[in-house]
């Protein structure tokens, strides 16, 4: 795999290039420490990942991932950033990254992302050399398309908490947030969550704390899985999925947090991209 990197902070490259080279997740082809030159460059170099920050002078992350893919929509980009707010994090999503990375940077957290994104890249290889062998004499029938709710309700299936009595409420929030049409989605969210009553909320926050365990236990079980990499580091904190991994092993005594606000948040997000 031919890898990219964009940072404007050159140990943050040092450091990527090693976990890249040390595990032998591919060739890094080339960097920059800014937006506007590294689109030049890739342009040259054709890489297959782009591993790139979001805060950088000129052209932040999600501009150059835009016009990356306006170009060559078959390279794959992965965010890697401190920034944390709801709405940046939506928009690098909305501009077509694979995953989002939170800094300080996760060793085995980058590995997991570059080879699950590795493994998608290469079949989409194998597939698209197939149908160059053998044709495609009929059209290919596109699998149906999920609407909003019944992706939140496959979401939180995956999670094992769709049954919880919690599960419900949140499939219930969701709804109302979709229905209400606003160009300020995050205000209407916090409007929401604020009307409802602290028995509601707890139940909602017992219903994440299982999903949260449930993600864990995956994590545990295969650090590698699909369902690990997907939601560890987006319907959670994936540091606060790693201290409850590490209670669920018995090396600590305490475990994970969880934010309703931020859950709700990165779950309406997840699925509208999905």
């Amino acid at each position: 795999m031919k890898i990219f990197i964009v940072d404007d902070d050159p140990s943050i490259i040092r450091i990527l290039k090693d976990i890249v080279m040390n595990n032998k997740l591919g060739e890094v082809v080339g960097s920059s420490l800014d937006g506007a030159m590294a689109l030049e460059k890739i342009k040259l170099y054709c890489p297959d990942i782009i591993l790139v920050d979001y805060l950088m002078p000129g052209m932040d992350g999600a501009a150059l991932v835009k016009n990356i893919l306006k170009d060559n929509s078959d390279i794959s980009c992965i965010m890697i950033s401190q920034v944390s707010n709801p709405q940046m994090v939506a928009q690098t999503y909305t501009a077509g990254i694979e995953f989002f990375i939170h800094k300080p940077i996760n060793i085995i957290e980058v590995i997991n992302i570059i080879k699950s994104v590795t493994e998608k890249i290469n079949l989409k290889k194998q597939i698209s050399m197939v149908q160059k062998i053998f044709g495609t004499p009929q059209k290919i029938q596109n699998p149906p398309i999920f609407n909003y709710t019944e992706q939140i309700q496959l979401t939180l299936s995956n999670l094992g908490i769709l049954g919880e009595k919690g599960g419900h409420d949140i499939l219930d929030i969701c709804n109302e947030c979709i229905k209400i049409k606003s160009s300020e989605p995050w205000e209407t969210l916090s409007k929401v969550l604020n009307s409802k009553n602290k028995v509601l909320k707890q139940r909602i926050r017992r219903a994440i704390i299982v999903g949260l365990k449930n993600i864990s236990h995956v994590g545990i079980e295969d650090n590698l899985s699909e369902i690990f990499i997907k939601y560890s580091n987006t319907l959670f904190d994936f540091q606060e999925v790693r201290l409850e991994m590490e209670k669920l092993r018995g090396y600590s005594s305490t475990g994970g947090r969880v934010s309703l606000t931020k859950f709700f948040e990165n779950l309406l997000v997840q699925c509208r991209k999905d």
